[in-house]
Protein backbone atom coordinates (compact mmCIF):
# COMPACT_ATOMS: atom_id res chain seq x y z
CA UNK A 1 0.00 0.00 0.00
CA UNK A 2 1.60 3.45 -0.74
CA UNK A 3 1.52 6.08 2.17
CA UNK A 4 -0.39 9.27 0.98
CA UNK A 5 1.35 12.49 1.61
CA UNK A 6 -0.12 14.27 4.50
CA UNK A 7 -2.35 17.52 3.96
CA UNK A 8 -0.65 19.78 5.40
CA UNK A 9 -2.62 22.75 7.58
CA UNK A 10 -1.39 25.72 9.44
CA UNK A 11 -2.91 23.62 12.84
CA UNK A 12 -1.01 20.58 12.12
CA UNK A 13 2.44 23.15 11.91
CA UNK A 14 1.10 25.06 15.06
CA UNK A 15 1.03 21.51 16.89
CA UNK A 16 4.61 19.91 15.62
CA UNK A 17 6.72 23.39 15.13
CA UNK A 18 7.36 26.99 16.58
CA UNK A 19 8.32 29.35 14.44
CA UNK A 20 11.56 31.41 15.86
CA UNK A 21 11.58 34.68 13.71
CA UNK A 22 14.66 35.30 14.88
CA UNK A 23 16.66 32.70 13.09
CA UNK A 24 13.55 32.13 10.81
CA UNK A 25 13.33 28.77 11.37
CA UNK A 26 10.67 25.97 12.17
CA UNK A 27 11.72 24.41 15.73
CA UNK A 28 10.36 21.20 16.86
CA UNK A 29 7.53 21.70 19.47
CA UNK A 30 7.66 18.50 21.26
CA UNK A 31 9.48 15.03 20.69
CA UNK A 32 13.10 14.09 21.79
CA UNK A 33 14.23 17.19 19.65
CA UNK A 34 12.35 19.72 21.12
CA UNK A 35 13.36 23.48 20.54
CA UNK A 36 15.93 22.09 17.95
CA UNK A 37 15.78 23.29 14.49
CA UNK A 38 13.75 20.68 12.47
CA UNK A 39 15.07 19.42 9.34
CA UNK A 40 18.18 18.98 7.33
CA UNK A 41 19.60 21.07 4.19
CA UNK A 42 19.80 19.49 0.93
CA UNK A 43 22.94 19.52 -1.84
CA UNK A 44 20.98 23.03 -2.85
CA UNK A 45 21.15 24.70 0.38
CA UNK A 46 17.10 24.86 1.13
CA UNK A 47 16.00 23.33 4.47
CA UNK A 48 13.56 20.03 4.33
CA UNK A 49 11.31 18.86 6.95
CA UNK A 50 10.48 15.49 7.38
CA UNK A 51 6.62 14.58 8.15
CA UNK A 52 4.86 11.29 8.00
CA UNK A 53 8.09 9.99 5.87
CA UNK A 54 7.49 12.89 3.38
CA UNK A 55 9.66 15.78 2.62
CA UNK A 56 8.66 19.38 2.61
CA UNK A 57 10.34 22.50 1.74
CA UNK A 58 10.76 24.58 5.03
CA UNK A 59 10.07 27.86 3.24
CA UNK A 60 6.71 26.45 1.99
CA UNK A 61 5.91 25.41 5.74
CA UNK A 62 6.96 28.80 7.62
CA UNK A 63 4.43 30.45 4.35
CA UNK A 64 1.99 28.18 5.46
CA UNK A 65 2.86 28.12 9.12
CA UNK A 66 2.73 32.12 8.94
CA UNK A 67 -0.08 32.43 6.48
CA UNK A 68 -2.69 29.48 6.94
CA UNK A 69 -2.55 28.15 4.05
CA UNK A 70 -0.03 26.08 1.37
CA UNK A 71 1.21 28.27 -1.24
CA UNK A 72 -0.39 27.03 -5.06
CA UNK A 73 2.91 28.53 -6.65
CA UNK A 74 6.42 29.00 -5.57
CA UNK A 75 7.86 30.22 -2.73
CA UNK A 76 11.00 33.13 -3.95
CA UNK A 77 13.84 34.06 -1.27
CA UNK A 78 13.83 37.63 -1.93
CA UNK A 79 17.48 37.96 -1.63
CA UNK A 80 18.53 34.29 -3.40
CA UNK A 81 19.18 33.24 0.60
CA UNK A 82 18.07 29.71 0.54
CA UNK A 83 18.69 29.23 4.04
CA UNK A 84 17.01 32.58 4.73
CA UNK A 85 13.20 31.71 5.73
CA UNK A 86 12.34 34.44 7.77
CA UNK A 87 8.90 35.33 6.22
CA UNK A 88 9.70 38.76 5.21
CA UNK A 89 11.94 37.22 2.57
CA UNK A 90 9.16 35.14 1.40
CA UNK A 91 6.96 35.60 -1.08
CA UNK A 92 4.70 33.32 -3.20
CA UNK A 93 5.28 33.94 -6.83
CA UNK A 94 5.03 32.74 -10.75
CA UNK A 95 7.59 30.27 -11.64
CA UNK A 96 8.69 33.19 -14.18
CA UNK A 97 8.94 35.63 -11.89
CA UNK A 98 10.92 32.85 -9.82
CA UNK A 99 13.39 32.85 -12.32
CA UNK A 100 14.05 36.29 -13.31
CA UNK A 101 14.86 36.34 -9.12
CA UNK A 102 17.80 34.47 -10.02
CA UNK A 103 21.82 35.61 -9.54
CA UNK A 104 23.42 36.18 -13.14
CA UNK A 105 25.11 33.75 -14.73
CA UNK A 106 29.17 33.49 -13.75
CA UNK A 107 30.36 34.74 -17.65
CA UNK A 108 28.10 37.87 -17.76
CA UNK A 109 30.71 40.40 -18.08
CA UNK A 110 28.81 43.25 -18.95
CA UNK A 111 26.89 43.35 -15.12
CA UNK A 112 23.75 43.13 -16.95
CA UNK A 113 21.47 40.23 -17.39
CA UNK A 114 20.53 39.84 -20.80
CA UNK A 115 23.43 42.76 -22.22
CA UNK A 116 26.58 41.53 -23.87
CA UNK A 117 29.21 42.68 -26.45
CA UNK A 118 29.40 40.69 -29.91
CA UNK A 119 32.78 40.88 -30.73
CA UNK A 120 31.98 39.70 -34.56
CA UNK A 121 29.79 42.24 -35.08
CA UNK A 122 31.15 45.12 -32.57
CA UNK A 123 28.31 46.07 -30.90
CA UNK A 124 26.10 45.19 -27.60
CA UNK A 125 23.07 43.00 -28.13
CA UNK A 126 19.99 43.33 -25.80
CA UNK A 127 18.32 40.14 -25.07
CA UNK A 128 15.21 38.76 -22.73
CA UNK A 129 13.31 35.38 -22.20
CA UNK A 130 10.11 35.06 -22.69
CA UNK A 131 7.96 31.99 -21.93
CA UNK A 132 11.30 30.26 -22.91
CA UNK A 133 12.21 31.76 -25.92
CA UNK A 134 15.02 34.36 -26.44
CA UNK A 135 13.72 37.78 -27.88
CA UNK A 136 16.46 39.73 -29.20
CA UNK A 137 15.42 43.45 -28.39
CA UNK A 138 18.28 45.22 -30.67
CA UNK A 139 22.09 46.03 -31.25
CA UNK A 140 23.72 48.81 -29.96
CA UNK A 141 26.95 50.57 -31.02
CA UNK A 142 26.06 52.16 -27.21
CA UNK A 143 26.21 50.43 -24.11
CA UNK A 144 23.44 52.49 -21.90
CA UNK A 145 21.08 52.60 -24.99
CA UNK A 146 21.19 48.40 -25.28
CA UNK A 147 20.69 48.75 -21.24
CA UNK A 148 17.56 51.34 -21.80
CA UNK A 149 16.29 48.70 -24.26
CA UNK A 150 16.68 45.75 -22.07
CA UNK A 151 14.84 47.85 -18.82
CA UNK A 152 12.35 48.40 -21.14
CA UNK A 153 11.68 45.02 -22.41
CA UNK A 154 11.71 43.83 -18.62
CA UNK A 155 9.00 46.55 -17.79
CA UNK A 156 6.63 45.54 -20.26
CA UNK A 157 7.20 41.92 -18.92
CA UNK A 158 6.51 42.68 -15.49
CA UNK A 159 9.74 41.51 -14.31
CA UNK A 160 9.69 44.69 -11.98
CA UNK A 161 7.36 43.15 -9.82
CA UNK A 162 9.68 40.51 -8.93
CA UNK A 163 12.97 42.13 -8.62
CA UNK A 164 15.19 45.06 -9.01
CA UNK A 165 16.96 43.99 -11.97
CA UNK A 166 20.59 44.49 -13.21
CA UNK A 167 18.70 46.90 -15.85
CA UNK A 168 17.15 49.17 -13.57
CA UNK A 169 19.89 49.27 -10.64
CA UNK A 170 22.71 50.11 -13.63
CA UNK A 171 20.15 53.06 -15.10
CA UNK A 172 19.03 53.94 -11.66
CA UNK A 173 23.05 54.22 -10.45
CA UNK A 174 23.17 56.99 -13.10
CA UNK A 175 20.08 58.57 -13.20
CA UNK A 176 18.67 57.69 -16.53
Amino acid sequence: MVKKKPAITQELLIKRFVYDSIVGDLRWRCGVRINHIAGSLDKKGYRQIKIDGFNFKAHRLVFCYHYGFMPENMIDHIDRDPGNNHIENLREVSRSCNMFNTKDFCNNRSGVRGVFWKVRDNRWIAVIGNNGKRLHLGSFSNFEDAVIARADAENLSGVYECMITSARKYLDERSL
